[in-house]
């Protein structure tokens, strides 16, 4: 029987292991081998006449495409928490959550005092002499009355900060919370309330301090990496492409707050960040205040004003971005002379023709795909809605069943994205594969127009394959557009096609990583919450942190704060990233993008079918 049960064990599905990234490099970065001293020799020879290592040697450095950004990003291995979860330590460490009332139970039945050997020990808290979240309590002889004091949490590192408290206050942070939400916390769980106001405040800017400090060091030895690609020094100057992108707290332009984030395409970490601030509490407290009072001289004569943004708040991006390239060359040793956007801002066309922060030095703007490909549904939605009921030259709309649905314009837009990745460095090909998504949508069994459709042996046109195969003529097209939606539709078709825009696309590049640090940065600081400039300074640097080294990275803003214990620290958020690098390798395969086409085109088309069946249910001010 015991034989059977390991049999059958053994045909279950072993867990899967993960031994990291072993593609990164684990050497600090101060540290030089040989090989690459000798390279450094050798760059000199491709400085160009101000001392700068050209973009040409960073254009023969392919961002890495066959891994997930966060694999290559993280060096996370899952045989430490093998070796340290779940397991008995020997040595205490840690805090738990634990009712008092079982501990002093036990002591009475399980401990007699070490002086008189006769007396129980009686546990008692004294909740006025506690420290935020350090309690003090007392062990009491029943006999010899001996006490015994003790806070529940050591001190920091050259700190009389309770380490507790330092920890509460920072998972507060990187959850978005406060004090309030902390204080809730203790009273659901039955616990004493948390440290004062002044104290959290206290606790909270030396959080932000160290945050900052790291965040600053992880984004410098992101520029080192940078210069590492093409093996130069450190202190010469390289020149490297930069994908830039903004983000606000409100929606609207009409955000009091926003930001600009710096990522690499080489080695998807953050490079520099700008927040930028229109508003300022103690400003906004004094502003309708006698100006004239002695409370306000006093207050005026101290205070730091956190504004540093004028404008509105759609020119926080250009302002940002701005900024980041004048700093560019003195702090990161970095020309930024490719410059990689979105195109909603003036933010290019800011830096090229008007600030110009490298002289003479052109920069050249490398199109986002993923934006690039929107440009196609906005425009396609556009068109149907200002057409309206307007008859075509078939005396029919351009929506409706059988024309220019929902799901057909989701279908035209996947062709034209999928047209510009798969011709990367290939103008003609893309422009040939573009209008093969068109005609392709239009062809019918009367009259087929697959002439720009790949005939390759692996072409994604059925007709073609069919044609290989001798068996075209049976071949059945299905829901051909109309030619008269085709004519509409083509101007459209031929803008989105010029040669000067697919140049720019040629790279095939995508914000996405500016969009998840961006998700990363609001999960720190809620946008239903306001809060200022220092909460603002915490969430992008902790993101950055995170973004850049995975969740581990926090062990080292707990070494700034003086904390050096953290075992289930690491273990815990060893998993994390562990997660997060499955997560990002399995969402980056074909299959599940496929997948994930299927259930978005299916919803569009319920979505339509409801909306057909239901007619008008909902509309401003018409019922």
């Amino acid at each position: 029987m015991d034989n059977e049960r390991r049999k059958f064990r053994s045909r279950g599905k072993r867990k899967r292991r993960f031994y990291g990234n072993q593609h990164s490099s684990t050497r600090d970065s101060s540290e030089v081998s040989g090989d690459q001293q000798q390279q450094q020799h050798e760059v000199s020879d491709r400085r160009d006449g101000c001392g700068f290592v050209s973009s040409q040697q960073m254009d023969n450095v392919e961002a890495p495409t066959t891994q997930s950004a966060s694999k290559r990003k993280l060096d996370c291995s899952a045989t430490v928490c093998e070796q340290t979860d779940g397991g008995v330590s020997d040595k205490l460490s840690g805090f738990r959550l634990m009712d008092l009332s079982v501990l002093s139970a036990t002591f009475e039945q399980c401990c007699v005092c070490k002086s008189c050997r006769s007396g129980n020990l009686v546990l008692s808290e004294d909740l006025q002499r506690k420290k935020g979240l350090s309690m003090y309590l007392e062990l009491t002889c029943s006999f010899c009355h001996r006490q015994t004091e003790l806070y529940t949490s050591s001190k920091c590192d050259r700190s009389q900060v309770y380490e507790v408290n330092r920890r509460a206050v920072l998972a507060m942070a990187t959850l978005g919370q406060g004090l309030s939400s902390l204080e809730s916390f203790c009273a659901d769980m039955d616990m004493p309330p948390p440290m004062t106001p002044d104290v959290y405040r206290d606790t909270h800017d030396a959080i932000i301090d160290a945050t900052k400090y790291v965040a600053q060091e992880s984004m410098q030895h992101a520029s080192n990496l940078e210069h590492e690609t093409v093996g130069a020094d450190y202190n010469t100057p390289v020149d490297t492409k930069c994908m830039f992108d903004g983000t606000w707290r409100r929606r609207g332009h009409a955000s009091l707050q926003g930001g600009v984030t710096a990522i690499s395409p080489y080695s998807g970490k953050v490079l520099d960040y700008e927040i930028l601030n229109k508003f300022c509490k103690g400003c906004s407290y004094w502003e309708s205040k006698d100006k004239e009072s002695v409370p306000y001289q006093q207050w005026a004569a101290n205070h730091k004003c956190s504004i540093n943004h004028e404008g509105s708040a759609a020119a926080m991006e250009p302002i940002g971005v701005k900024n980041i390239y004048l700093r560019s060359v003195e702090e990161r040793k970095l020309r930024y002379t490719q410059y990689i956007g979105d195109g909603d801002s003036k933010s290019f066309s800011n830096i090229s023709e008007k600030e110009k922060p490298y002289g003479n030095v052109e920069i050249v703007k490398l199109e986002c795909v993923g934006h690039v490909q929107k440009r196609m549904g906005t425009g396609l939605r556009n068109l149907k809605k200002s057409s309206g009921k307007k008859k075509l030259s078939d005396n029919k709309t351009l929506g409706g069943r059988g024309r220019l649905t929902n799901k057909v314009i989701d279908k035209l837009q996947i062709y034209y994205g999928l047209a510009i990745r798969r011709n990367k460095q290939n103008l003609k090909g893309m422009k040939r594969e573009i209008l093969a998504g068109l005609y392709h949508s239009a062809s019918t069994d009367e009259n087929p127009q697959h002439q720009y459709c790949p005939e390759e042996e692996d072409t994604w046109c059925k007709w073609q394959q069919a044609k290989k195969n001798s068996t075209s003529q049976d071949y059945e097209h299905k829901h051909p557009l109309p030619p008269a939606v085709i004519e509409a539709i083509k101007p459209l078709y031929t803008r989105l096609s010029q040669e000067s825009l697919l140049k720019r696309c040629l790279e095939g590049h995508t914000q996405n990583n500016c969009e998840s640090i961006n998700s990363l940065i609001w999960q720190r600081c809620p946008k239903e919450k306001f809060s200022g400039i220092r909460g603002l300074s915490f969430a992008f640097a902790d993101a950055v942190i995170q973004f850049n080294e995975g969740k581990l990275g926090g062990n080292k803003v707990l070494e700034r704060l003086g904390i050096q214990n953290t075992v289930f620290f690491t273990v815990g958020y060893k998993k994390r990233d562990s997660r997060r690098i499955v997560s990002s390798i399995t969402k980056a395969s074909e299959i599940t993008k496929k997948i994930r086409q299927s259930k978005r085109q299916h919803r569009v088309m319920q979505q339509e079918h409801s909306m057909e069946q239901e007619g008008t249910v909902y509309e401003s001010g018409a019922f």
